[in-house]
């Protein structure tokens, strides 16, 4: 009788320990953002080239509006450029955002926004 018990007890055991060595399902990651790097590194770029394009204007504001209205290929490009070492293709780039309609409503707010733009 106490065999069976043990066995019972040892079974029991077992299968609670399942719930241990099993691994939960919330703790899987999600998969990494492919378009992270790109945009951090068109946030490298685009930094400076507004720090002097417009320099009463928040940079913080300033990049978040350029990449908020840039298309995927600008990204990209901008992305691109600043990683191979060629930032001076990106003042073009930076430009033909700077002049996509809503832009300049976005970066609204500064001083120096009302002389510039």
């Amino acid at each position: 009788m106490r065999g069976g018990i043990v066995i019972a007890a040892m079974g029991m055991l077992a299968m609670s320990a399942c719930d241990l060595v099993a691994p939960a399902r919330d703790a899987i990651l999600p998969p990494p953002d492919r378009n992270a790097l790109a945009f951090r590194n068109a946030e490298i770029a685009v930094t400076p080239i507004m720090a002097r394009k417009a320099p009463g204007i928040s940079p913080d504001r300033a990049v978040a509006c350029i990449l908020d209205y840039a298309s995927k290929g600008q990204v990209e490009a901008l992305s691109f450029n600043q990683a191979t070492g060629q930032p001076a293709l990106n003042d073009n780039i930076v430009m033909d955002i700077l002049y996509k309609p809503g832009v300049r409503q976005c970066l609204r707010g500064g001083p120096v926004y009302w002389l510039m733009f």
